[in-house]
């Protein structure tokens, strides 16, 4: 974070995990920035942060899972005829 404050045992996956193209924690953390608030970070915020990271850690763990989950899906689905559409389901 600083020359003092640093976020450490953060996977760089984790770190580096975009969402609508930003960074999740680099941009969270972008709107706490001590000169931004004028204070420090407050535990419950930092607790908010670990607690993030941790699920978007999860998610990055799911991930081949979701993936095969979704591909099952794809696979096993009634496929539409030219003349039907999915609002006529």
């Amino acid at each position: 974070m600083n020359g003092s404050s640093y976020w450490r045992n953060l996977p760089e996956r984790v770190w580096e995990l975009k969402i609508g193209g930003y960074q999740v924690i680099k941009k969270w953390l972008s709107y706490r920035e001590h000169t931004t608030l004028d204070r420090a970070l407050t535990e419950e915020e930092v607790g908010h942060i670990q607690a993030t990271a941790r699920r978007l850690a999860a998610i990055l763990l799911l991930g081949p899972q979701l993936d095969t989950n979704y591909l099952a899906c794809v696979a096993s689905h009634w496929p539409l005829t030219q003349s039907e559409s999915i609002a006529d389901q």
